[in-house]
This record gives C-alpha cells, structure tokens and sequence, in this order.
C-alpha cells in the first residue's frame, strides 16, 4: 500500500484527537511540520505495517513531550498500520519504553 502523499498528522490528548501538523511522504522520505516544530526521517512500508523513524526538532513554544520538557533533537519511532487513507500507531522516543503517543494520520492529497 502506497503512504506517499500529504497527511493530517494528530495525536491522542486527554480529551480528543489534537491536530498537530501536515507530514509529507514520498520515496521514503518522511517530512512533518507544525508552527512550533519540524521533523526529518525515514519510512518503510511492509503490506499494511508502517515505521516511520525520524528526528523531531522543537523551536518556539516548547511543549513537553515523551515526558520531557525540551530536547534539542529528539529521535522517534512510529510503528502504525495502514488503511486506505489512515493512518494509527503509537510513537516512541527512541531508547525509552514509557510515554509513547497514540498517533493517527489522515490522507489529505495523494501523488
């Protein structure tokens, strides 16, 4: 199944889904971004099994994340399962068991 396209990216609050950015994938390249963050990385697809590993950079409001307040670069990894046009998984940092962020994408355009 094919991830490339642009997608809503959210994550799991305490109340509801909270949209959080617009991440782009295309020939295995991985790119999200939001007003207070940006990401770089990589993904692979296999059938309906998705990782995505990527660096996530913080700059302007610093929210707490992963239980942490505030790294420079911070190293993830999001295991999800692919449907047609969602995406839904968890993300880790990388090196931690504690603290993974329930994650859901929705196709926005396709290439």
């Amino acid at each position: 199944m094919s991830c490339e396209g642009v997608w809503r990216v959210e994550m799991l609050g305490p109340y509801d889904w909270e949209n959080v950015g617009t991440a782009y994938m295309r020939n295995g390249e991985y790119f999200e971004a939001s007003a207070n963050y940006y990401s770089v990385g990589k993904y692979k697809v296999d059938g309906d099994n998705l990782e995505i590993s990527d660096v996530l950079t913080q700059y302007g409001q610093v929210r707490t994340i992963f239980g942490e307040k505030s790294r420079e670069k911070t190293p993830v990894t999001s295991k999800c399962k692919v449907k047609e046009n969602e995406i839904t998984g968890s993300t880790k940092l990388e090196g931690k068991e504690k603290h993974d962020i329930r994650i859901r994408l929705i196709r926005l355009e396709s290439f």
